[in-house]
């Protein structure tokens, strides 16, 4: 299991960062992670804001999950923190390590593909 609270705001390209913990996962193992939102959620990926942490799309998420080899359990928006005393809104993810014999296309299956009939 990979713990990366109020870490993963300091990059703005997950992707590098979320293959590196597929990699260094067990066969099967979790991630979770926050991450600042980006708001108003538009198409953009990523964004640097003026304190020097990134906030990220929902979107971008999700799909650079999928892409380093995670399924999502959970996508939640959460309040981060206080800063200045006002709230900082993020996302809180759990996603789960999925190995070679899933099939990332296909909604999660507890089951590997080559045990099934």
């Amino acid at each position: 299991m990979i713990v990366a609270a109020d870490v993963l705001c300091y990059f703005g390209d997950l992707l590098p960062v979320l293959t590196a913990c597929a990699q260094a996962l067990n066969t099967v193992g979790y991630l979770i992670f926050t991450v600042e939102k980006m708001i108003p959620d538009n198409e953009s990926s990523y964004l640097l804001n003026y304190h020097g942490r990134y906030s990220h799309s929902q979107n971008y998420i999700e799909e650079s999950l999928v892409d380093a080899g995670f399924n999502i359990i959970k996508l939640e928006t959460a309040v981060l923190r206080l800063e200045s005393g006002e709230p900082v809104e993020g996302f809180l993810v759990t996603a789960k390590k999925l190995t070679q014999n899933y099939d990332i296309t296909q909604p999660f299956r507890s089951t590997p593909l080559s045990k099934q009939a």
